[in-house]
């Protein structure tokens, strides 16, 4: 039984046509949001008060957060922070590379090795990574 019941209907009905002459006799009219650009200018003018509130409002003491922002700890702390930033990002770059590499490998050993780091670091959850380097310093 065929799911077309009328299968002179569906012969029947006019063929795509895609070619160059087709197309370029098209009239291409842009779609038109006005609500996007109404929504756009509240979202704007919302966000141009909260930024206004934020810097003229002296309840804020920016001097007190300056000088607290610019303590030689806090500082310390922000290159500290910085730089592990940087150097997990390199390690991370370089070990996903590496990781890569050996995945697209034909050698089944390194395949399966990739493959086991990657799920053994996936399917454990973050907080429990967390503490166990943490406390491997411990050991």
């Amino acid at each position: 039984m065929s799911i077309v019941q009328d299968e002179s209907r569906v012969a029947a009905l006019p063929q795509a046509q895609t070619d160059a002459s087709t197309l370029a006799g098209l009239r291409v009219v842009p779609t038109r949001h006005p609500g996007r650009w109404l929504a756009t200018a509240v979202v704007a003018v919302l966000l141009a008060m909260v930024v206004s509130s934020l810097v003229t409002n002296d309840r804020w003491q920016w001097s007190v957060v300056a000088q607290y922002l610019t303590w030689p700890s806090v500082l310390t702390g922000l290159w500290g922070t910085l730089r592990l930033t940087f150097a997990a990002a390199v390690i991370g770059f370089g070990l996903g590379t590496v990781l890569a590499l050996m995945r697209l490998s034909r050698s089944p050993l390194l395949r399966s090795v990739a493959w086991g780091y990657t799920w053994v670091f996936r399917s454990v959850p973050l907080i429990l990574q967390l503490l166990l380097w943490y406390n491997l310093a411990y050991l």
